[in-house]
């Protein structure tokens, strides 16, 4: 009895830890996310349009790619529009993406609107995106957790190395769909590797679902929910066979009832589901080079994956950022560290087998997270192939899965080095974070001064600033203190499905 009672305790501590600790990464991507959004000065990159898009919703318009980004809502965003032609397109050329994430947006951008900023809704958009992020860390938490057997410290590795990647930060403070992208396609993973491990027809529902949201948000998180889904059906067939229909029917139906409505419209608007034909002829590009050169040669694989874990990102062009031995050594590392963990995963899945237990890591869990590594790196090479930019941040549904495998690897070699791992990609972060703000247009009249200045300045600023330290210091805080604790994994309940132990592991 006496056993059991501190068994529990212990339990219930790892447990309050891990609260801690998450709410702590989520704290830290807040923090840091939001600096980024106020320092920034307005409406960089793809900014306009994307609150374009918000805008013509709030008129009861569904824009297309030639849709102009309505005058009239703040003086930045009217003085950008004025520079027509200048770098960016005043046109709400992102209307290929499906509506349903822009109309989610519309109570931020309002708000913001209405604060006085010069910015106008920009605000409120980026804020949408920083909470996105802070999403996507709560996810990354999940997924760690499920593919570590759910072991909560594990997920807990995983979230603070997500959330402690400056990349992320950058990419999600802007206004556009990154961080609920990131968020939802991290969901889907989730709820894949779930599925993975039961078979059942409850998970099916819950994978499809979070298909459904993935879709919704861009055809790019569509592909990578296609892809789950994809290995997600055969693993039903392989577990149920004939009997595996209502799985699939759970797994596509919730997608296709909500979304194929607007991947049809692209089809009829632009001629592909994806709308991409038309952008590439709207912004007259060129083919740079053929798929498979691009493929094989790093620029839409070792290149850009390299450049999201060591440059601040868009502080220096990615596109001047060329392959080199660094950069191939940083894809390399993270590719033996995503190999260690499913072999990992197949030698535990064997020793459990012999033992007639569930297995605690599941090998097709893993296998099928990997689409998150191959889907995004042939749509970069198909991108770049076609005339578009090699960009990173097309590569970030891949970072959660890297950061679980090696939160895997490292926690089952000794937590304490996992522990420390996690202090020092957070120390890091937080000495990097302060420098890496305050983006700004070339020095030239003709942007003008809205684009050289911060869009928010004090006490905005700094106190996002409090908020990245203090959760890093509730996430480090956590992670050590579960460190201390016995390395006792919880090992996850047997399979509610007929499926066998040779099946649920294959």
């Amino acid at each position: 009895m006496r056993r059991r009672f501190d068994a529990a305790v212990e339990t219930a501590r790892r447990h309050q830890w891990a609260t801690i600790g998450l709410t702590g990464a989520v704290l830290l991507l807040l923090g840091g996310a939001a600096f980024q959004a106020a320092a920034n000065p307005a409406y960089l990159h793809d900014e306009a349009a994307h609150v374009g898009y918000v805008l013509r919703l709030q008129q009861a318009d569904l824009p297309t790619i030639d849709s102009s980004v309505p005058l009239g809502h703040g003086a930045a965003l009217d003085a950008r529009l004025a520079r027509r032609g200048a770098w960016f397109s005043e046109d709400v050329y992102v209307a290929n993406n499906p509506p349903f994430a822009y109309v989610a947006a519309i109570p931020f951008t309002e708000v913001s609107e209405h604060t006085g900023n010069p910015g106008g809704p920009l605000a409120g958009m980026r804020l949408y995106g920083v909470v996105g992020g802070a999403a996507a860390v709560v996810t990354a938490f999940l997924l760690g957790r499920e593919l570590g057997g759910a072991d909560t410290f594990t997920g807990l590795v995983t979230a603070g190395l997500v959330a402690s990647t400056l990349s992320i930060s950058m990419v999600v403070a802007m206004a556009s769909m990154d961080g609920i992208a990131l968020a939802a396609t991290t969901g889907v993973l989730w709820r894949g590797a779930r599925f993975a491990r039961t078979r059942t027809t409850p998970d099916a529902t819950q994978l499809g679902i979070w298909c459904a949201l993935a879709a919704a948000v861009r055809p790019m998180a569509l592909a990578l929910a296609v892809g789950v889904g994809g290995v997600a059906a055969l693993l039903a067939l392989r577990a149920h066979g004939r009997s595996a229909v209502p799985h699939l029917a759970r797994i596509a139906g919730p997608a296709l009832v909500l979304v194929s409505w607007s991947y049809l419209l692209n089809i009829r608007r632009y001629g592909d589901p994806t709308g991409s034909r038309a952008l590439f002829a709207k912004f007259d590009m060129t083919p740079n080079t053929g798929f498979w050169d691009s493929l094989w040669d790093g620029r839409s694989s070792a290149t850009p994956f390299a450049y999201l874990l060591r440059e601040r990102y868009a502080d220096g062009p990615f596109y001047l950022y060329q392959p080199s031995t660094a950069a191939k050594l940083t894809s390399a590392a993270g590719v033996a560290v995503l190999l260690a963990a499913i072999a990992l995963a197949v030698v535990t899945a064997r020793t459990d087998r012999r033992r007639d237990r569930a297995p605690i890591l599941v090998p097709a869990a893993w296998a099928l997270t990997t689409v998150a590594v191959v889907v995004p790196v042939v749509l970069l090479a198909k991108h770049y192939a076609d005339g578009g930019g090699n960009h990173p941040r097309y590569l970030l549904p891949a970072l959660p899965v890297f950061a679980a495998a090696l939160a895997l690897v490292v926690s089952r070699a000794s937590r304490w080095l996992a522990a420390a791992a996690v202090v020092a990609a957070t120390t890091w972060y937080l000495v990097r974070i302060r420098a890496a703000g305050h983006m700004r247009f070339p020095v030239d009249p003709f942007f003008g001064p809205l684009f050289q200045r911060p869009l928010m300045g004090q006490p905005v600023r700094a106190t996002a600033l409090v908020v990245a330290a203090v959760g890093g210091v509730l996430l480090a805080a956590s992670v050590v203190a579960l460190a201390r604790q016995r390395a006792a994994v919880a090992t996850p309940a047997p399979a509610r499905s007929p499926v066998s132990a040779e099946g649920a592991t294959a």
